[in-house]
């Protein structure tokens, strides 16, 4: 995780990547596990939907939690 918030530039900004990453890591490694079937590819795609997501953290400052899930797992499925 540590990558990931050194691309974040404000404190506030990685507080609340810090909470999304704990809150959805284990649903969205669950999801492209499920899609890829393959550990290795997995883990692969995990690093790439939390970069993007870190890149955009500012978007979700103004979502609910629905819609943050929602907005993810369209980035892994996509990844996947």
């Amino acid at each position: 995780m540590l990558i990931y918030l050194s691309m974040i530039d404000s404190e506030a900004d990685r507080s609340e990547f810090e909470r999304i990453y704990n809150q959805y890591e284990d649903t969205v490694f669950r999801k492209t596990l499920y899609i890829l079937k393959n550990q290795q590819d997995t883990e692969d795609v995990m690093q790439e939907v939390w970069i993007k997501v870190a890149k955009n953290i500012s978007i979700f400052q103004n979502m609910n939690d629905a819609s943050t899930f929602s907005y993810i797992m369209r980035i892994a499925e996509n990844q996947a």
